[in-house]
This record gives C-alpha cells, sequence and structure tokens, in this order.
C-alpha cells in the first residue's frame, strides 16, 4: 500500500506539477511579449533551456511543462505568438536536426528490425483510424465533399512529439519502455518516408496544392 501511494504521489506531481508550472512558465512568457519589442526568440530558448535544467531536478517532466506554456500562451493569455511562432520559425531547420540526430541515436536496428510487422499493422490501423473518424465527423458537419474524402490524410504525418514522447517512455518504464519506443520510433519512421509523397499527391487532387 505505501510503494502504490508514493507512486501515485510521484506520478501525481509529475503530472499536474509540471502542468501547473507550464503554465506559470506560459505567463512568464506571455508577460515578456507584452512588454518587449526584441528578443522574444531568445528569451523562449532561454527559457526552455531553465525548465530543461530546472526540471528533472525536482521531478517536472520538460515536455509536459513546455506544453502547458503553449497551451496557456495559445489559449489562455491576451498575448499574440505568431510574431514568436515567425522568429522560430527561420532556426527550425537546425534544431530539427540536431533533434532528429539525437533521437536517431536510441534507436536499435536489430530490435526495429524484427518489429517490421507490428509496426506495419500500427501504421495501417492508424490510418484507418484517422479515415473513419474524419469521415463520420466530415458527415456530422456536413463538410464540402473535397474535404471529406482528402483532409484525413493531412492527420497521417507525424513530427518530433511523436519521437519525444517515445522517448519520454523510454526512460519512465525501463520494463517496457524500450520496445514501445521501438515501435512508435518505427511508426513515426514509415509515416515520415511514405506519408510526406501521398500528402502531396491529395493536395495537387484536391485543387489546394499552390493556394
Amino acid at each position: 500500500d505505501l510503494d502504490v501511494t508514493s507512486t501515485t504521489l510521484a506520478v501525481g506531481w509529475e503530472l499536474f506539477g509540471s502542468i501547473v508550472f507550464g503554465f506559470v512558465m506560459g505567463m512568464l512568457l506571455a508577460t515578456f511579449l507584452r512588454f518587449a519589442q526584441r528578443g522574444r526568440a531568445l528569451f523562449a530558448a532561454v527559457l526552455c533551456v531553465v525548465v530543461a535544467e530546472i526540471g528533472p531536478r525536482i521531478h517536472l517532466d520538460p515536455l509536459i511543462v513546455m506544453l502547458a506554456a503553449g497551451i496557456w500562451l495559445e489559449n489562455l493569455s491576451r498575448v499574440s505568438a505568431d510574431q514568436l511562432l515567425e522568429e522560430v520559425e527561420s532556426a527550425r531547420l537546425p534544431l530539427f536536426l540536431v533533434f532528429f540526430s539525437l533521437a536517431g541515436t536510441h534507436i536499435d536496428i536489430a530490435q526495429l528490425v524484427a518489429s517490421i510487422l507490428p509496426i506495419s499493422i500500427l501504421v495501417v490501423i492508424r490510418a484507418i483510424s484517422f479515415r473513419l473518424g474524419t469521415g463520420v465527423a466530415c458527415r456530422v458537419s456536413h463538410a464540402d465533399e473535397v474535404v471529406t474524402r482528402y483532409a484525413w490524410f493531412g492527420l497521417v504525418p507525424q513530427s518530433g512529439l511523436a519521437l519525444a514522447l517515445a522517448l519520454l517512455l523510454r526512460q519512465t518504464f525501463p520494463s517496457f519502455g524500450e520496445s514501445a519506443a521501438v515501435l512508435t520510433f518505427g511508426v513515426v519512421g514509415a509515416n515520415e518516408l511514405i506519408a510526406p509523397v501521398i500528402l502531396r499527391r491529395m493536395l495537387l487532387r484536391s485543387g489546394e496544392a499552390g493556394k
């Protein structure tokens, strides 16, 4: 009972504490954006470094902290983050290169090859679920035919957040985290290789390309 209680308290602190701390970081960033005219991207980068250094020391998850900060900034504050996003966009390529390179060092190639079948099944099931779910949503909302036919595939490609979650699984659950991370890496990798090509074809067929 004591172990269950301590584990529950630890998980609750890491989850809800990270959310609360993230809201505080979001308030701080919103205040800076409101009064500062320059250095927005630099301040945001420094804030990320501070969270990455302090978070693990007090058993908070930096990923959840910054997600909560972004939710606060975009949905709960009165400050527009558009200019900050534009400034960050210019530096995203080198950041992505570093992030994906580091993520790749955690992949066990032998285990990845051995997991090709379950990875393929997960990729197909994921795509089918998006197709069916988007079809129901489009019928309920009376969306245009072109949206009903093509919009679902816009949800299939995955970005770096899924890889961050895979790394989090690997660190948090040593017993099964390695296998779960390999499956996640495989699904993301398959979608990264295949989905953009198909998405481009759908954009061309729907007439959205070039608009």
